[in-house]
């Protein structure tokens, strides 16, 4: 007998949307380091001007993942 797995939907779990809203910043924000840590390796000054925009752009994300404090402290205790 094989088991397989359901996907929780958002009546089973009610913070399934937030959850899934904070991971996508979350990604977004793995890329964006990334980009920024590239960008910061090469030293080209076009490199070192577009990472003014990315870090605006990580520094609002992480503003808008704070503004779900429930759902952090869920994740903490994980």
């Amino acid at each position: 007998m094989t088991t397989v797995a359901v996907a929780p939907t958002a009546s089973s779990w009610p913070g399934l949307e937030k959850f899934n809203l904070v991971q996508d910043y979350l990604e977004k924000n793995k890329l964006l380091i990334t980009e920024i840590n590239n960008n910061h390796e090469i030293r080209s000054s076009e490199g070192l001007a577009r990472n003014v925009h990315l870090i605006r752009e990580l520094n609002n994300n992480v503003a808008k993942v704070q503004c779900f404090p429930e759902s952090s402290n869920k994740l903490t205790t994980c």
